[in-house]
């Protein structure tokens, strides 16, 4: 390996394959000790070469500032002859600057070679002519220096300085037989796919697993970390499920609560407003079993005169309907008289469905036990529905216009012409007095 240190760059031998004559006597540079330091000045050595116009820091007292190093330094000002001249210079070295790079492209005449002649004597030899030899001037042509080059610059690309390191390693050697089982690796067998038909044979399926059929566990040594894992994810399911269960029934027992507290609070709006409705009847203790029926009967009476309102207030279909779901289902004669009856328009003939035998709607099946359905239109028209009218009107206001309608206005059917006209009559004025005495309603007057 040492032997080949001069072709390397890496191995430092100092050998030379110039003749002793030839080579550079090496200079010996000593690092002198100052008097008052004891550390060696190596500014000799830093010096030398290349670097013997640079500034060099080779002591610590370089890098400490000058005020500090020397505290008796002047700073006085510059004066105006050296601000002059160092102005000057330094425009000169800037001028100097960018004629350099502003006379790269130029054409200097330095550079432009003279017109040279030339005489040409044609080489014809039948041609006698004297014109036949001429003088030629050779110029060198205008070139455009903002034209495009003609040529491409190739660059080369640099050839090594000596030959590579050599790489240090250990000589290949042969894989063992184990070596070789160990790394090798099973072709990627498919359980499910054999497009070209392939015999495989088991035990390559099995090594595909990581089985091996050689042993008599083939289902391989499962880790007892496995079963403590699944015996804590059972327990964690259980826990969570029982929680689970205890949280949905707490929550059905709020709902619970909460739907108790609703309806507990509606049935008392409801039985404020009916109280209200009644005008608070329901809370007076009555006397006797008569005023208890009179005010049973004022009731009703107030129930009746509030249905009609309602009917006055219907128009004329909102009204037949209504009064056709109170009649139910009456005969025809009586609708006649009620002026309900409607005419049919149909073309087709009109049969009484309750003149045909019950029997045809019973199907051919011996295992129909009914003959009609539980549930027919008849039933569905008798159903209470209340109506989007009645929920609209405020209860008070229609006492209020309860009382203060005129109910027997509407009872004369004649319109009056006139001022209203009475006519005395003499002779029922005596059995009237007669009348008043006997039943005595004249005392029941007195008393009030």
């Amino acid at each position: 390996m040492f032997s080949i240190g001069s072709f390397l760059p890496q191995v430092k031998n100092a050998t030379s394959n110039k003749a002793p004559e030839q080579e550079q006597k090496q200079v010996v540079l000593a690092a002198p000790v100052p008097e008052k330091s004891s550390s060696r000045d190596y500014t000799m050595i830093l010096r030398n070469g290349a670097n013997d116009q640079r500034d060099i820091q080779s002591s610590l007292d370089d890098v400490i500032p000058l005020r500090q190093r020397q505290r008796n330094i002047s700073l006085a000002m510059p004066s105006e002859e050296e601000v002059r001249a160092t102005t000057e210079r330094t425009r000169k070295a800037l001028d100097k600057v960018l004629q350099e790079k502003l006379g790269k492209g130029a054409i200097n005449s330095k550079d432009q070679k003279k017109a040279s002649y030339v005489r040409y004597t044609s080489s014809n030899i039948l041609d006698d002519k004297p014109s036949s030899s001429r003088i030629i001037k050779i110029v060198d042509v205008q070139e455009d220096p903002m034209a495009p080059k003609k040529f491409k610059q190739k660059k080369q690309m640099a050839r090594p300085s000596s030959p590579p390191a050599p790489v240090l390693h250990a000589p290949t050697r042969k894989a063992t037989a184990e070596e070789q089982k160990q790394w090798y690796i099973p072709p990627a067998i498919s359980n499910w796919k054999n497009p070209n038909g392939f015999t495989i044979s088991l035990d390559k399926r099995l090594a595909v697993d990581g089985r091996d059929p050689n042993r008599d566990n083939t289902e391989g040594d499962v880790n007892k970390n496995f079963i403590d894992l699944a015996n804590a994810l059972d327990e964690a399911d259980k826990k969570a499920r029982e929680d689970i269960k205890i949280r949905n029934a707490l929550r059905k027992k709020l709902a619970e609560k909460e739907n108790r507290e609703k309806e507990e609070k509606l049935r008392s709006l409801a039985q404020k407003a009916r109280e209200e409705k009644m005008g608070g009847s329901s809370n007076l203790e009555y006397e006797n079993d008569d005023a208890r029926k009179r005010a049973m009967i004022r009731e009703e009476r107030r129930k009746k005169a509030e249905k009609e309102l309602r009917m006055s207030r219907m128009g004329n279909e909102q009204r037949m309907k209504t009064m056709l779901k109170s009649l139910g289902d009456r005969d025809v004669s009586e609708r006649t008289q009620l002026g309900l009856a409607k005419a049919t328009n149909s073309a087709e003939n009109q049969f009484d469905s309750r003149l045909f035998s019950k029997s045809t709607q019973v199907t051919n099946s011996e295992d129909q036990v009914y003959d009609n359905p539980l549930f027919v239109q008849q039933a569905v028209n008798s159903i209470y529905k209340v109506s989007e009218s009645n929920l609209d009107n405020d209860p008070d206001a229609q006492l209020e216009d309860m009382q203060n309608e005129k109910r027997f206005d509407t009872l004369s059917t004649s319109k009056p012409s006139g001022p209203v006209e009475f006519h005395k009559d003499d002779s029922n004025f005596q059995s009237s007095k007669v009348d008043e005495s006997e039943y005595g309603l004249q005392v029941k007057r007195q008393k009030r």
